[in-house]
């Protein structure tokens, strides 16, 4: 009875979450289809979005796929979960965003998936056939030595466990950014030898800072939608709202 009870509720909060990624969709003159593709996630298809927008049973959104939607749509992330009644429009304002760590964990998924992936691959590919490397190419790099510099000094002294992380891949960190540090003189120098795969190496601790990052951020989703629950039952907060979208559900 109490499973039941609190899956009603959650289905009741996901309403509202996929009510709201409606309205900002057709605010920002998308279709279903335009924003799956705007979504850098396989997962989500235009069915995919579909189900989140009418809230059908059997596929709930994910953490990663929430990340996705909100940075397609560069809308604010507590206005889609129904933290505040209305939008704020100042999107580039970090204090805006109403979940801590959503920034963090798009940069973990970026430099994991794309730029430790196909475009090193590429920049590697390239340095094999002696190729001049773009612009583009070496700025990418240029973001990941940053990178780099940003976990093992500031972010390693804000979280203990990712500063545990970099004092136990210590050396495989810093053997990576002196191979970054190469590729930005391969220009000039396209004699220099550069280990690509010790640049990969770094994957490890991004593997287990994305899974990190996922777990604290799947963490206060959970305490969002709890606070989001007790509110509702205490003052009904949400009543119109859900009211509103169970009217809209039943006359599909």
């Amino acid at each position: 009875m109490k499973k039941l009870e609190n899956e009603e509720k959650s289905r009741a909060i996901l309403g509202i979450i996929g009510a709201r990624v409606e309205e900002v969709r057709k605010e920002k003159g998308l279709s279903q289809l335009e924003l799956a593709k705007k979504c850098n996630i396989k997962s989500l298809t235009r069915e995919k979005i579909n189900y989140i927008e009418r809230n059908l049973q059997g596929r709930k959104i994910q953490v990663d796929e929430l990340v996705e939607i909100v940075k397609a749509l560069d809308s604010d992330p507590g206005y889609l979960l129904g933290l505040k009644k209305e939008k704020t429009t100042d999107t580039n304002n970090t204090e805006n965003d109403s979940i801590v760590g959503l920034e963090e964990y798009k940069a973990v998924l970026y430099y994991n998936k794309n730029i430790l992936t196909d475009k090193l691959e590429n920049i590697e590919n390239s340095v094999n056939q002696r190729k001049t490397l773009g612009n583009t190419d070496v700025q990418r790099i240029i973001f990941l030595i940053y990178y780099i510099d940003y976990l093992k000094d500031k972010r390693a002294e804000q979280d203990e466990y990712v500063g545990f992380l970099v004092r136990k891949h210590e050396q495989s960190i810093l053997t990576a950014r002196a191979e970054c540090e190469k590729i930005l003189h391969y220009n000039k120098h396209k004699d220099v030898k550069i280990d690509f795969e010790r640049i990969r190496t770094i994957k490890i601790i991004l593997n287990e800072l994305e899974n990190h990052s996922q777990y604290q951020l799947e963490k206060q989703l959970k305490t969002v939608m709890a606070d989001m629950t007790n509110t509702a039952l205490e003052d009904d907060k949400y009543f119109y709202e859900i009211k509103k979208f169970t009217d809209e559900q039943y006359k599909k």
